[in-house]
């Protein structure tokens, strides 16, 4: 199964079955001590063991944190199932948004081939979204699926102050090099999607994403903002752990914004955000209906808010460069 022990010592007996008692090892960091016994002639097991201290991010890179997995077992092959826990301690993806992981399942296999069903939670902000994680291997091929109702999109977004959920559906299979793929959909909605460093938010908003393995698409995207109707659609693409593209086009309709301070403009706006050269630019037209004008002529204009960010967020907005044209008809 590709799982790499290291420093094992314990007692090894073998006739018509194996058994390794006293079985000592580190697994990802993590300490271990097991004890097995399998019997391939009767097709029976007996098994128990903990490893704790798992450093998450040596089973993916993206993570940081540790976790504790503990097992026990005995029976037949395929019959009875090897029951286990997951906990973690924190994990974060986004420096500030912390969470953990509480999980249960059981391990059907005679040692060649398995079954896999568990259930969990993740813990954030003091919320638990719960999740379903389904896994089957028969020789070189696997199947499975997941499903995680997410209450709080805050965990998902570099920056804060956002109000939403997120359901999501996948499935599990090997693709044509025998690699794990996926692919899936989910559902985002809520009252309140915040964007850096812009004063206003999208408000009742609903958005459908399909995705296969990290190629995401946003198929609708609609909402208020600024008592305006807004709609979205794109695209983004990850590879190798970076970002290699993405498109996002908006348009929104009558918005009574305030994009500089103490202004006030009812427009138009149709804006996309592309991935060039290595920043985010954000281009477009905002056609302005009508404004109000609250300042001295000669004073400095700002385009400022604070949202909370984590290190991540701020890495977006030191990518985020703008190509805007502004223009003005009727009362301006």
């Amino acid at each position: 199964y590709d799982y790499i022990f290291n420093q094992v010592k314990g007692d090894l007996e073998y006739s018509d079955s194996i058994s390794l008692k006293n079985l000592e090892y580190f697994y990802h960091e993590g300490k271990g001590a097991s004890n097995i016994h399998l019997n391939y002639i009767e097709e029976k097991y007996k098994l128990d063991g903990e490893v704790t201290g798992i450093n998450v991010n040596r089973l993916n890179k993206e993570f940081i944190g540790k976790c504790d997995v503990s097992f026990r077992g005995e029976g037949s092959f395929n019959s009875d199932p090897i029951k286990f826990k997951v906990t973690s301690g924190d994990i974060y993806f986004y420096e500030g948004r912390i969470f953990s992981i509480k999980g249960n399942g059981d391990i059907f296999t005679d040692f060649l081939d398995f079954r896999i069903k568990s259930r969990g939670d993740i813990w954030y902000a003091n919320s638990a979204s719960p999740f379903t994680f389904l896994l089957n291997k028969n020789s070189d091929n696997y199947t499975g699926s997941f499903k995680l109702n997410l209450l709080d999109i805050n965990l998902l977004i570099p920056w804060g102050d956002n109000i939403g959920t997120m359901k999501l559906d996948g499935q599990i299979f090997s693709n044509q090099d025998s690699e794990l793929s996926t692919e899936g959909h989910a559902v985002i909605e809520g009252q309140v999607l915040s964007f850096p460093s812009f004063p206003h938010v999208l408000e009742n908003f609903k958005g459908d994403v399909i995705f296969k393995d990290l190629n995401f698409t946003l198929r609708t995207l609609q909402g208020t903002m600024g008592g305006g109707k807004v709609e979205g659609s794109g695209y983004l693409v990850i590879k190798d752990d970076q970002l290699e593209d993405i498109f996002l086009s908006f348009s929104g309709t009558r918005m009574d914004l305030y994009p500089l301070d103490r202004t006030s403009f009812l427009l138009d706006a149709d804006l996309n955000l592309n991935y060039v050269n290595k920043k985010l630019l954000l281009s477009g037209n905002l056609d302005v209906l009508s404004g109000l004008w609250k300042r001295e002529i000669d004073e400095e204009i700002s385009f400022h808010s604070e949202p909370s960010l984590s290190s991540s967020g701020s890495k977006v907005l030191d990518m985020l460069e703008f190509d805007l044209k502004l223009t003005g008809s009727k009362d301006l």
